[in-house]
């Protein structure tokens, strides 16, 4: 993951020397979409237990004057250690299905291969990401690919990219090397290249972009004052973008980051040089907050101007802890620059433990539903057999259908689920000590 939020640092600090874009704040890319808060049991994902991690998550958003219906609706499933395992999310507004499954690699948290599904009024969509680490004592190889495909499971679509590591022989980066997945082959995008002093910590990198002409990568830039926390550029204390004019490297950006014991970002100010003093000025900055936790309250972007900084954007975060100190709820504020005011924008609930009608760990049989996502009706079957109740809930827990059925296996049962809302329903079939559930998305 950070080897790529470092490509496209690159990327984007190209672009913001040539005035293509606004200056890059670097932490903002380290969000990811699964970020959730972290409980007073443990400040790291990776050492948490299953208890820890949320089992369903619950957005609601505001419309002015008060919280409404759900947005989306996520749950969760989890390896013992706490990396997340599965996540099916139900996105009520646009009637989107997501489906996630995750794999790990024993080096790392960030090897992943995701199988993603869509569901979006009526036609299914399917996504296959595949969002590897190759290993060879060090990471060598990493691949980010997504493969999309229609109804007939053919590819249509594929895209994504690939980035080569080398090392020096003490172990730090010396080459990342991007390619593009472009018309059938990869191509160039970017190199970044690192040289050391003699005492073997970084000096200066050398970043190449494709010639426009050749295809070739040459060096467009530099990076100096060249700092980082860690070998593998996972924080960036400092570093100077300076820009290759004709033969000469001039000093075009400047950004400083500094971070919290637990490594969380606390600040990161961005500096643009004044070709004709060769000073830099202040440009913008972002500042952080964490509770006792570690999770974000607020991060404030400002920018410089008039000799001072000026407040853009601001976003604060209530939380509320259960006895455990896990997060029950999340509530996200933002600052109206104009009006000067604070408003409420979403509001999330978190849900921890098995959920009983959700919790297929609990089942002693099987159940299979089909078509998966549904529209109007779906085939039921299950190994239970004999007199058996069968129950539908949705995802609040509301009981949508009980009828008792002679079952025989493998016997499909159609139910019309045609007047069902969108969203998430979960089947429970039991006869005695037998009980199977299974999920279905409407």
């Amino acid at each position: 993951m950070f080897k790529r939020i470092l490509i496209t640092t690159i990327i984007l600090l190209v672009a913001s020397a040539t005035g293509s874009s606004q200056n890059f704040k670097w932490s903002t890319l380290a969000k990811s979409k699964h970020n959730l808060p972290k409980s007073g049991q443990s400040k790291n994902q990776r050492g948490r237990i299953e208890s820890d991690m949320p089992t369903a998550v619950t957005n609601i958003y505001w419309d002015g004057t008060a919280f409404k219906d759900t947005s989306t609706y996520t749950e969760y499933s989890y390896f013992l250690d706490g990396r997340i395992k599965t996540s099916l999310e139900k996105d009520i507004v646009n009637d989107v299905t997501t489906i996630l499954n995750f794999s790990y690699s024993t080096k790392g948290t960030d090897s992943i291969i995701t199988v993603l599904s869509t569901l979006k009024e009526g036609s299914v969509q399917t996504n296959v990401m595949y969002d590897t680490s190759i290993y060879n004592g060090k990471r060598i190889l990493i691949y980010n690919v997504s493969y999309q495909k229609d109804s007939n499971q053919i590819i249509v679509q594929v895209f994504g990219s690939k980035t080569n590591i080398l090392y020096h022989n003490n172990g730090k980066i010396k080459e990342l090397i991007t390619l593009g997945y472009n018309n059938g082959e990869y191509e160039p995008e970017t190199k970044f290249e690192t040289f050391l002093k003699s005492n073997g910590e970084y000096d200066y990198a050398n970043i190449y972009q494709p010639n426009d002409t050749t295809g070739t990568l040459e060096v467009f830039g530099k990076f100096t004052e060249f700092n980082f926390q860690d070998d593998d550029f996972d924080r960036p204390l400092m570093f100077t973008l300076s820009v290759k004019f004709g033969n000469t490297f001039v000093k075009a950006f400047r950004s400083t980051n500094t971070y919290t014991p637990d490594g969380l970002p606390l600040t990161s100010l961005n500096e643009n040089a004044n070709f004709l003093t060769g000073n830099f000025e202040n440009s913008d900055r972002i500042t952080f907050a964490y509770d006792v936790f570690g999770n974000e309250t607020s991060s404030t972007s400002e920018t410089w101007e008039n000799a001072k900084w000026n407040v853009i954007s601001k976003t604060t975060t209530f939380y509320q802890y259960d006895v455990k100190t896990r997060v029950t709820s999340a509530t996200v504020s933002q600052y109206d620059v104009s009006t000067m005011i604070t408003t409420n924008e979403s509001k999330t609930f978190y849900t921890y433990g098995p959920l009983s009608i959700f919790s297929a760990s609990k089942s002693t049989s099987s159940v299979s539903v089909y078509p998966n996502p549904a529209t109007e009706f779906i085939n039921v079957s299950s190994s239970i057999k004999g007199n058996t109740q069968l129950e539908i809930f949705n995802i609040n827990g509301q009981l949508m259908l009980s009828e008792n059925k002679n079952l025989s296996p493998g016997q499909q049962n159609s139910i019309n689920i045609g007047t069902y809302s969108s969203g998430i329903y979960t089947i429970k079939i039991t006869n005695g000590n037998s009980v199977g559930y299974a999920k279905f998305v409407k």
